[in-house]
C-alpha cells in the first residue's frame, strides 16, 4: 500500500507546484496532462487496496470489541457493557450482510431467517441503552451530555436496520444503487446501515 500512496503523494505535490507557479503557461499544459494520467493511475491502484485495508481494520476493531465485551459480563446492568454490546451486535449484522454478499443492488435477496434474529437482538440492545440513558436524564446527571451523541448514533443504527427490514418485507427494489464513492446512501440499503454502524462504533470509542 505504501508505494501506491507515495506515488499518489508525489504526483499531487508536483501538480500543486505546477499549477501554483502556473507552469502550464510555459508548456501549454503538456506536463499537466502527464500529471493527470499519473494521478488517475495511482488513484485507480489505491482504491481497491484502500477498501481491503479498511475492511481489515474494521474486522480487527470488531474482534477487539468482542474481547472487551467479555470483560464486562460481570455486571450486565453497566452502561458501558450495554453500549459496547450494541456496537458488537450491530457489527455482527454488518458482517452477516457481507457474508451473504448483500448490497443495495441485491438487498431483496437478504436471508431474513438469518438476519432477523440478529435484528431482534439489536432492537433489545437499544431498549436497554435508552432505558439506562433515561435514568441519567431523569437524575439530571452530567453524564447525559457525555453519552448523548452515542445514544443518537445508536438510534440511527436501529432506524437504518429497520428501513432495510421494511424494504425486504415489502420487496421494494432500490431505485438508484449508490456508487462506491457516494456518501449519501438510499434508505433501506446495507450501505447506509454499515455507515451508521461505523458512526456508532466511532462514538463508542470517543466516550470510552
Amino acid at each position: 500500500m505504501r508505494p501506491v500512496i507515495n506515488e499518489l503523494k508525489a504526483a499531487l505535490a508536483e501538480a500543486y507546484d505546477y499549477y501554483e507557479m502556473k507552469n502550464y503557461v510555459d508548456d501549454n499544459f503538456a506536463k499537466g496532462k502527464e500529471l493527470h494520467v499519473r494521478i488517475r493511475q495511482a488513484w485507480a491502484a489505491l482504491y481497491p487496496i484502500r477498501e481491503e485495508f479498511s475492511a481489515a481494520m474494521r474486522n480487527l476493531g470488531a474482534e477487539l470489541r468482542k474481547a472487551h465485551l467479555e470483560n464486562y459480563t460481570s455486571d450486565k446492568q453497566d452502561f458501558r457493557y450495554s453500549t459496547l454490546k450494541l456496537v458488537v451486535d450491530a457489527e455482527a449484522m454488518s458482517a452477516e450482510l457481507s457474508r451473504q454478499g448483500i448490497t443495495a443492488d441485491n438487498v431483496l435477496d437478504l436471508d431474513m431467517n438469518v438476519f432477523k434474529p440478529k435484528y431482534d437482538v439489536l432492537v433489545e440492545d437499544l431498549k436497554i441503552v435508552t432505558q439506562q440513558y433515561q435514568v441519567m436524564v431523569d437524575k439530571d446527571s452530567i453524564d447525559k451530555y457525555k453519552y448523548e451523541k452515542y445514544v443518537n448514533a445508536a438510534k440511527e443504527v436501529k432506524a437504518a436496520a429497520s428501513e432495510m427490514v421494511e424494504r425486504v418485507n415489502k420487496q421494494e427494489k432500490v431505485e438508484k444503487v449508490p456508487s462506491p464513492n457516494d456518501y449519501q446512501y438510499p434508505s433501506g440499503t446495507p450501505e447506509k446501515f454499515s455507515s451508521k454502524v461505523g458512526s456508532v462504533a466511532s462514538e463508542y470509542e470517543h466516550i470510552f
